[in-house]
């Protein structure tokens, strides 16, 4: 029922809604579309409708086949479905950028939507249908099941994406063709009314009055036309806002009707700025003529109007006879105009001898005007007329040349459709052909109407304007495509028919050739002779073969070539020439099969004859000469030898002849399988190969016999001398390396234990000596008997070699006992040596460790001079103790450089290492002391250099007092309180420079409270700068009672300006030295002076604290007193000084900050590298101290896992 009635009214729906958008689209402006649209919206429900029962059918069915367990048959449907839904949203179009369809896209995407919402319920219940029977099926089945849903839901989430994502397209197309046609649609009819009453307007006046009332609604005119330049620029905005969003087809429609939006509007601006030029000119006009001067004045400027924009409007004849008919009219006009113009000027002439004055020249202007713009307008009517003549006679040639081409191209390409699917049957080839061959006639006569087409074409381009130019030439390029193809077709069909025929005369001619060759062939193969068994022969027979091979298989590709176009050319020949090229071809087969099959059996016999013969030949030209040479070298064999080593060589000769005569044994055996197989082959021949085989047969036995009996005599004589040489070699190389090794100078170790090692192992020498000593007698023995048994050794070159190595056995002998025992005396010597020079070096290392420990360990330099000299005192009674070991010292020196002389060159860099530690660490024990007495000297220097200054600075204390105690009282009158002010500036410049060497001292003395680790030296430093603090601070308590005494003086004297300006001179002072101020280095004793005198200066600024203060009160106090501009001068000066004061206090705060921050980081530092230096002198201490690295390994991985 869906498939017969259901879809197919789908497609119908489909077609309606098309028409319908289409009908809407091309609707008028002022046709009511509202009907056809409500009877598409009835038609889409209905369809909804009875899609949404149809669905729930078919859901229903669908369930009911799941439970009845027919899961594929449920979803087949469904898959269906999907695959007709997802082409029919693929065949959708593109949303149009038209407002109604649009709308009426939206609908049909609406209907969509819902189908796919009657859809959901059965694909989800068939997806958890399909799940549930998935997990209980077979593995196979749960495969296929679960790619299936895979594949459902894939699909089915497709179609949601896809529906929606065309959903939001069309909503945000529709706002926007809704704004295009709520903005386009007035401006198009308000264009429309506009360029209508520019039409239709009335011909322009020639009474000045009605002149200036045409001027005045002109000119209203163009205010409306200004009016609406926002409108058409909205449009043309919205319009470009839309085709950004529209496909290629609407954008270019939207293209085109924005441009002609945009040139109508043009169009309607420039003709009204041309009739307001025309008014103006007939306004001025009208000044100075009577009415018929000004008539003809109107009527040349609207001829000229009209002249200027004659031109061809398109390249179509009918648009162009039109176009001609109205010149023709306006030159008659012209023509006809003549009258009046002469008599206009005439008018004219005479109003010149009424008139006088700037007036007579105006007019005579004006009449000269006449008659030259009537000419140029006769000029120009007359041009224009003959391009509109020669345009339209171009557009009659070109439409008949054009619909002549046009109509037989469309025959010819009728006639080639219904002829260009099949081939013709075989009775109709021949007729085909003539009629392809007719048709490329007709296309070459055509050539010339399509050369006039394209030469009319060109020069109607010419004088057609560029709007219609585009036509024009896409219908030559149209046309010239046309041509091209219905040629290319035809004289491909054409060069197909001549390729054809000739293949069929090449492929009969080839086959005439192939039969007469092969005729020839089967002849030569027929006149071969017999196999030859020599290898020449046989060779060049099969080289001829090969020849015939080739032949035959280059012939063979050739057929095949030849019978793989068989089909082709049998099928586009006739009847009786298919049965003739049948019949050659069915015969070359069967003879080239027969010559073929000839010629690979006796290739086959000729390749298997020439491998044997080959091979029969080269094996006996190979054995022969071995035969003749070997059996010459067994007749020149010499007796069995005496000697061990002429023995073994005549075995060695024997050994290798009996491998020669195995490895050719093969060569027997081929002789004698190849050569009957030869006689089969040519039995005349093979008599003398038989012959040869035999021959080779019988003398390698012989020669196998007599090796035999040769082998058998070498051993027996072998073994008579075999006990005494296999054994008097192992003891000669035996002796000879433990005399070689006594020979080379020993390598004497520097270390005790190392010597007792070699000591060892030289009596490891003796004792194997002894261990040889029962085969020594034996070989000697042995050996003895051998001579005795010879012809003696001055007569018998065996028995003399067995004399040699006796008489080297002895030597060697008795030169390793000498040497053993020599070795042994030298190495005790070294060991005595030895244990003396490390037991004294060790005990002077402990020594001088222990010594450094002691330094090392002394107390710290102290902090009065006495304790520091007594510390003095005591380091020389120790230094001088340490350098009575400096004669030991020498002793072991001595006895290290004849250790050195005594051990090997391997050992004597360890011994030097050894005595350069000890110097090494003798030399740092005085390096110790040296910087021990260095200290204490520097330690000496601070203190003294300590207790100077503070004397120095207890003695200026006390003349500071005085001499601030001795000054004269604060005067009465100004000069003398300036004076006064002057001195103490003086004595506070004084202090200022003792208060920094106070800040020195308290530095120095707060470092060496931190060296003190005694209390009592602690006391002795702390109480002194107690003291000296509590004096400086008296002082500074006098000279700040001494200031303010001056300043109040100096105020109560009426000075507040003197006052406040040495103030503000002290504060702008005091900034720019905080400001100058410069960062510190890392340097901490630089720091530190520099905080020195910040505190100084810290101390003089709050000393002017209670300055500020007086002068702030009593500035307030002149304040409340005066009036006016000295009041707020007043108050300005006292508020910079304020303001001066608190930048002074935070820049000093801020400055003190920075100095202890920096302090403490350099402090810190410095401290870490005085840490490391500390550990890096440790260090150095204990490596230099370390004992002498040890030469065995034992020794030497304890020595690392100690040091690691």
């Amino acid at each position: 029922f869906q498939k017969e009635q259901v879809d197919p009214l789908q497609l119908k729906l489909q077609q309606v809604n098309g028409v319908g958008q289409g009908l809407i689209q091309s609707a008028g402006k002022n046709c009511d579309v509202q009907g056809l649209e409500h009877d598409m919206e009835e038609i889409n429900t209905r369809w909804n409708t009875l899609n949404k029962k149809v669905a729930q059918r078919v859901a229903q069915l669908q369930e009911a086949l799941l439970h009845c367990g027919k899961f594929q048959d449920a979803l087949e449907p469904l898959l269906s479905w999907l695959a007709d839904t997802e082409e029919l949203i693929s065949n959708q179009k593109p949303p149009s950028a038209e407002y109604k369809v649009v709308k009426a896209q939206i609908q049909e995407q609406k209907l969509l939507q819902r189908l796919l919402d009657d859809r959901k319920a059965t694909v989800e219940m068939i997806q958890a249908e399909g799940g549930r029977i998935a997990q209980s099926a077979e593995p196979a089945d749960r495969e296929k099941i679960v790619g299936q849903l895979e594949s459902l839901e894939r699909r089915w989430a497709g179609l949601l994406g896809s529906a929606a994502g065309r959903q939001k397209q069309l909503e945000d197309i529709l706002v926007l063709a809704k704004q295009f046609h709520e903005t386009t649609e007035p401006v198009s009819d308000w264009l429309s009314v506009t360029e209508k009453k520019l039409a239709n307007s009335e011909p322009i006046g020639t009474q000045t009055a009605k002149i200036q009332q045409q001027i005045s609604r002109h000119k209203a005119l163009e205010e409306e036309i200004e009016s609406h330049a926002g409108d058409v620029a909205r449009a043309l905005g919205v319009g470009q806002s839309l085709s950004s969003l529209s496909c290629a087809a609407e954008r270019r429609l939207l293209a085109e009707r924005l441009e002609s939006l945009q040139s109508r509007y043009g169009e309607v601006q420039e003709r009204c700025c041309r009739k307001a030029a025309l008014l103006d000119q007939a306004l001025s006009n009208a000044r100075l003529f009577g009415e018929e001067e000004v008539e003809v004045l109107n009527w040349l400027a609207e001829v000229e109007d009209k002249l200027g924009s004659v031109s061809v409007k398109d390249y179509k004849r009918d648009v162009l006879q039109k176009q001609h008919a109205d010149q023709l009219a306006l030159n008659e006009e012209i023509v006809n105009r003549k009258k009046n113009v002469d008599q206009a000027i005439r008018n004219g002439q005479a109003l010149l001898k009424q008139t006088t004055g700037e007036e007579v020249l105006l007019i005579q202007e004006k009449l000269d005007g006449i008659k030259t713009r009537y000419s140029d307008i006769t000029a120009a009517s007359s041009k224009a007329l003959r391009t509109l003549e020669q345009a339209r006679q171009l557009a009659t040639k070109f439409q008949s040349t054009h619909e002549e081409l046009t109509s037989w191209m469309s025959n010819v390409e009728d006639e080639l459709a219904s002829s260009g699917g099949q081939s013709p049957a075989s009775e109709q080839i021949p007729q085909f052909q003539q009629r392809q061959k007719e048709l490329k006639k007709e296309v070459m006569e055509h050539r010339l109407v399509l050369d006039t087409v394209n030469e009319v074409s060109r020069a109607l381009l010419e004088l057609v304007p560029w709007r219609a130019r585009e036509g024009l030439d896409k219908l030559v390029s149209d046309t010239n495509e046309r041509y091209k193809l219905v040629s290319d077709t035809i004289k491909q069909r054409v060069e197909e028919i001549d390729a054809a025929i000739q293949r069929s005369q090449q492929y009969e001619q080839a086959a005439d050739a192939e039969l007469a060759w092969v005729a020839e062939t089967k002849r030569k193969l027929m006149a071969l002779g017999p196999i030859r068994l020599e290898q020449d022969q046989t060779t060049a027979q099969l080289q001829v073969q090969k020849a015939f091979s080739i032949d035959i298989i280059r012939h063979k590709d050739s057929m095949d070539e030849l019978f793989s176009q068989r089909s082709e050319i049998f099928g586009t020949c006739g009847e009786e020439q298919k049965a003739v090229l049948q019949e050659k071809t069915e015969s070359l087969v069967q003879q080239y099969e027969a010559v073929s099959q000839l010629n690979s059996e006796r290739y086959t016999r000729l390749e298997r004859a020439q491998v044997l013969v080959n091979q029969f030949w080269e094996t006996y030209e190979e054995l022969n000469p071995w035969i003749e040479e070997t059996q010459a070298l067994i007749s020149q064999l010499p007796p069995p030898a005496i000697d061990h080593e002429q023995l073994k060589q005549q075995q060695e000769d024997m050994r290798q002849l009996r491998e020669s005569i195995a490895e050719h044994k093969p060569h027997i055996d081929k002789l004698l399988k190849i050569g009957p197989q030869l006689k089969d082959l040519n039995p005349e021949e093979g008599e003398m190969v038989q012959n040869k085989y035999s021959t080779a047969e019988a003398m390698y036995a012989r020669i196998k016999e007599e090796v035999c009996q040769r082998a058998l005599a070498l051993d027996e004589a072998v073994s008579q001398s075999t006990q005494f040489h296999d054994k008097i070699e192992p003891m000669l190389e035996t002796l000879e390396a433990l005399s070689s090794r006594l020979r080379m100078p020993p390598l004497i170790p520097a270390e005790v234990e190392k010597i007792r090692e070699c000591i060892s192992e030289n009596k490891s020498a003796s004792v194997e000596l002894e261990k040889l000593q029962p085969s020594f007698e034996a070989l000697k023995r042995r050996g003895e008997e051998l001579i005795t048994r010879s012809q003696g050794a001055d007569k018998d070159l065996a028995a003399k070699v067995i004399q040699d190595k006796l008489d080297q056995m002895v030597f060697f002998w008795e030169d390793i006992k000498a040497r053993a025992e020599e070795r042994e005396m030298k190495f005790l010597d070294v060991l005595e040596l030895a244990e003396k020079f490390w037991y004294d070096m060790a005990a002077l290392l402990t020594t001088i460790k222990d010594t450094q420990d002691i330094v090392h360990d002394l107390e710290s330099p102290g902090i009065d001079p006495s304790i520091i000299k007594q510390q003095v005192e005591a380091a020389e009674t120790i230094k001088e103790e340490t350098d009575g070991l400096h004669e030991e010292l020498e002793f072991i020196r001595l006895l290290g450089t004849d250790l050195i002389f005594a051990c090997g060159e391997t050992e004597k860099p360890e011994v030097k290492k050894s005595i350069d530690e000890m110097n090494n660490a003798w030399e740092n024990l005085n390096k110790t002391w040296k910087e021990r007495l260095e200290k204490l000297e520097e330690a000496m220097q601070s203190a003294v250099q300590y207790q100077d200054t503070l004397q120095a600075m207890f003695d200026w204390l006390d003349n500071a007092v005085i001499k601030l105690c001795n000054m004269s009282p604060v005067g009465t009158d100004l000069n003398t309180v300036k004076e006064q002010m002057n001195e103490m500036k003086e004595f506070k410049m004084e202090v200022y420079q003792q208060q920094i060497e106070m800040e020195k001292l308290n530095h120095q003395g707060e470092l060496m409270l931190k060296k003190a680790t005694d209390e009592t030296d602690r006391d002795i430093i702390k109480e002194p700068l107690t003291e000296l603090k509590h004096l400086w601070e008296n002082l500074g308590e006098k000279i700040a009672h001494r200031q303010h005494k001056l300043e109040a003086a100096l105020l109560a004297l009426g000075q507040f300006q003197h006052a406040l300006a040495e103030l503000m001179a002290w504060l702008t002072h005091t900034e720019e030295l905080l400001d100058a101020q410069k960062p510190i280095n890392g340097d901490p004793k630089v720091i530190e002076v520099e905080l020195a005198k910040h505190h100084v200066l810290k101390n003089d600024v709050l000393a002017h604290q209670a300055t500020v203060e007086t002068v702030n009160k009593a500035g307030n106090e002149l304040l409340e007193s005066s009036a006016g501009d000295d009041a707020s001068s007043l108050r300005n000066r006292l508020e910079k000084l304020n303001s001066c004061w608190e930048s002074v206090l935070q820049k000093t705060e801020e400055r003190e900050q920075q100095l202890q921050s920096t302090l403490q980081q350099a402090q810190g530092f410095h401290g870490e590298i005085e840490d490391f230096l500390l550990w890096l002198t440790r260090m150095e201490s204990q490596l230099s101290a370390s004992k002498p690295t040890g030469g065995l390994p034992e020794t030497a991985r304890e020595q690392l896992n100690a040091h690691m």
